[in-house]
C-alpha cells in the first residue's frame, strides 16, 4: 500500500484481481463477443460490424463523442481531435453500451476508461510524459491497439459486475444518493468539525462528492496518486473511495473551514488543492477505519429513511382525511379537527413517527439474528481471504526468488561451459576435472532449485484456487444477506402502507359518523 503495484504489473494485476480475465475467457475475447453480438442482432458473421451499429441507441454516438473531446484534454493521448487516445476511448465506451444496454453510457465513465487506457499503455507515472508523447505521435500497431481496448473493456465489465457500478451509472444514477448518504454520515463521524462547518454555510456533500463517485476520483486526483488508490480499490471495493475522500478532506481541513461558500465552490470545482502530499499521507488514507458492517448499517439506515419519507410524501392523507380531535363530549368534529390539526401538526407527525419506528424496530428484531449470523460468516470469509492472500504473496515471493536463483545458476553453468570449451590443450588436463566438477555441482543445484520452483508454483496455484472458493462462499453469504434485508424491507414497506391505509380509513369513518 505504501508503494503501490509496479507500473509494468499493474494492468495484469487489476485484470486478475477483478476477475476481468475470467469474463474475457468466458466470452472468448472482445472480438468474439462482437461477432456473437452481430450474429444475435443481425444474423451476420461479419466480424467488422461497428459497435455503433450494434448499440441501436439513438443519440448515443453523439453524446459519447462530445464527452470524449472533454476528457483529459491536457494529456497528449487525448489532446488532438483524431488522436489515438480519443479513438480508443470512443471505441470502448460504445462497446460498453452494447455490453450492458441497461447502463448505456453515463458521464463519468469516460474519465474512468481514459485512466484505464493510460494505465494499459504504462503512461501513469509522473515521469512518463515522454513515453505518452511518443505513443501519441507514433501510434500503435492494430494488434496492440485491439489488445489495449480489450483489456480496458473487460476491466470495465468487471467494474459493472463486481463493484456494483451498474447501479451507479444506470440512467438516473440510482445508487448515487446512497453513496452520498453514506459519505455524509462518515464525514459527520470522522470529521465532525468540518461537517458542522458545511452545515453552517449550507454546503451539501453531494456538491463535490457526486463527481468523486461517478468518476472514481479520476477527475479530481493526480494520476500517479489515483492509480495507487485504484490498486486498493480493486481489492477492497467501495470503502477505498470513502477512505480517500475523507483523507482528501482531512488534509485540507484547516484550509476548507476558512473559506466562504463561494470560495469552496471554486475550490471543489477545480480541485487544485485536493492533493495528498506524499506516500506516507496516501498510505495513511488507506488506514482510515471503515468496516463493511458500518457501511451496511448506513445502507440499512438509508433504506429505512427512504421508505419512511416515501410513505409520508406519497401516502400522506389529504386535509379532509387528517386525524380528527375529540370534543369534550367525546364526539368527532370536523371543524374542530381541522383547526386543532393546524396547531398540533408537529404532535401528529411525531406520533406517527413513533408508531412507524416501533413497528420497524419490531420487524428488525425478527431478522437481526439472521443478519448477524450472515455478517459474521462474511467477515470470517474476509479474514480467511486476507490470510490466504498473505500466504499467496509469500509463495509468489518465494517463487520469484527461486526463479532468480535458477536463472543465475543457468548463467553460471553457461559461463563455465564456455570457459571449458575455450581452454587451451595445455591446460585441459590440469583444469578439466575442476571445471567438470563445478558444472556437475551447478547441475545438481539446478535440479534442486527447479523442483523447488515447481513446488512453489503448484502451491501458489492451490492457494489461488482456495481464494476463489472463499470468494464464492463470501458471495453466497452476501447474496443470502441481501435476500434477508430485501425481504425485511419489503415487509416494512407493506406495513407502512398498511398503517397509512388504516389511519386514513379510521379517520374517514370517524368524520362520516
Amino acid at each position: 500500500r505504501r508503494y503501490g503495484i509496479p507500473r509494468e504489473c499493474r494492468m495484469r494485476f487489476w485484470l486478475f484481481q477483478s476477475q476481468a480475465d475470467k469474463l474475457a475467457a468466458e466470452c472468448g475475447g472482445l472480438a468474439a463477443y462482437r461477432a456473437h453480438s452481430a450474429r444475435s442482432k443481425f444474423r451476420t458473421d461479419n466480424p467488422n460490424v461497428s459497435w455503433f451499429s450494434l448499440s441501436q441507441q439513438p443519440g448515443l454516438e453523439g453524446e459519447i463523442a462530445r464527452d470524449v473531446t472533454r476528457t483529459f484534454p491536457h494529456r497528449p493521448l487525448f489532446r488532438l481531435k483524431n488522436s489515438l487516445g480519443r479513438g480508443m476511448l470512443f471505441n470502448v465506451l460504445m462497446a460498453l453500451a452494447v455490453y450492458d444496454s441497461s447502463v448505456g453510457y453515463c458521464q463519468g465513465m469516460n474519465f474512468v476508461v481514459a485512466v484505464l487506457i493510460t494505465v494499459a499503455l504504462h503512461c501513469d507515472g509522473p515521469g512518463d510524459l515522454e513515453r505518452e508523447l511518443a505513443i501519441a505521435a507514433e501510434g500503435l500497431s492494430p494488434a496492440r491497439q485491439e489488445e489495449v481496448e480489450a483489456q480496458v473493456f473487460w476491466l470495465m465489465a468487471a467494474f459493472l459486475k463486481r463493484f456494483d457500478m451498474r447501479e451507479l451509472w444506470r440512467p438516473g444514477v440510482p445508487q448515487l444518493k446512497l453513496r452520498i448518504f453514506q459519505f455524509e454520515r462518515l464525514v459527520s463521524s470522522k470529521l465532525p468539525t468540518m461537517h458542522a462547518y458545511f452545515r453552517s454555510i449550507g454546503l451539501a456533500p453531494d456538491f463535490f462528492a457526486s463527481q468523486w463517485f461517478l468518476t472514481l476520483m479520476s477527475y479530481n486526483m493526480e494520476l500517479h496518486q489515483l492509480v495507487r488508490v485504484w490498486d486498493v480499490l480493486i481489492i477492497e471495493g467501495w470503502k477505498t473511495i470513502f477512505k480517500t475522500g475523507l483523507a482528501l478532506l482531512a488534509a485540507c481541513e484547516s484550509q476548507i473551514i476558512s473559506m466562504s461558500l463561494e470560495q469552496l465552490s471554486q475550490f471543489f470545482r477545480h480541485g487544485n488543492g485536493l492533493l495528498l502530499r506524499n506516500n506516507g499521507e496516501l498510505a495513511a488514507a488507506f488506514s482510515v477505519k471503515i468496516s463493511t458492517r458500518e457501511l451496511a448499517d448506513l445502507e440499512s439506515e438509508y433504506i429505512t429513511d427512504v421508505l419512511f419519507n416515501n410513505a409520508r410524501i406519497v401516502n400522506a392523507p389529504s386535509e379532509q382525511a387528517r386525524l380528527p380531535t375529540v370534543s369534550s363530549s367525546g364526539k368527532l368534529s370536523r371543524a374542530s379537527s381541522v383547526a386543532s390539526f393546524v396547531a398540533d401538526e408537529v404532535f401528529v407527525d411525531h406520533r406517527l413517527a413513533v408508531l412507524f419506528k416501533e413497528e420497524i424496530e419490531h420487524l428488525d428484531s425478527d431478522t437481526r439474528h439472521d443478519v448477524q449470523y450472515l455478517r459474521s460468516k462474511i467477515e470470517q470469509a474476509e479474514r480467511s481471504y486476507t490470510a490466504k492472500k498473505h500466504e499467496a504473496r509469500e509463495l509468489a515471493n518465494d517463487y520469484l526468488e527461486s526463479k532468480l536463483v535458477l536463472d543465475e545458476l543457468q548463467r553460471s553453468k553457461k559461463e563455465a561451459s564456455e570457459l571449458l570449451f575455450a581452454m587451451t590443450r595445455s591446460s585441459v588436463e590440469r583444469d578439466y576435472l575442476a571445471f567438470l566438477e563445478r558444472i556437475e555441482a551447478i547441475d545438481a543445484r539446478i535440479v534442486a532449485v527447479s523442483k523447488h520452483v515447481e513446488t512453489a508454483l503448484w502451491k501458489t496455484s492451490q492457494v489461488q484456487v482456495e481464494m476463489e472458493e472463499i470468494v464464492d462462499k463470501k458471495n453466497a453469504f452476501s447474496h443470502q444477506l441481501r435476500g434477508v434485508l430485501a425481504h425485511n424491507e419489503d415487509i416494512k414497506s407493506q406495513t407502512i402502507k398498511s398503517l397509512w391505509q388504516e389511519l386514513s380509513a379510521s379517520t374517514q369513518s370517524g368524520e362520516a359518523s
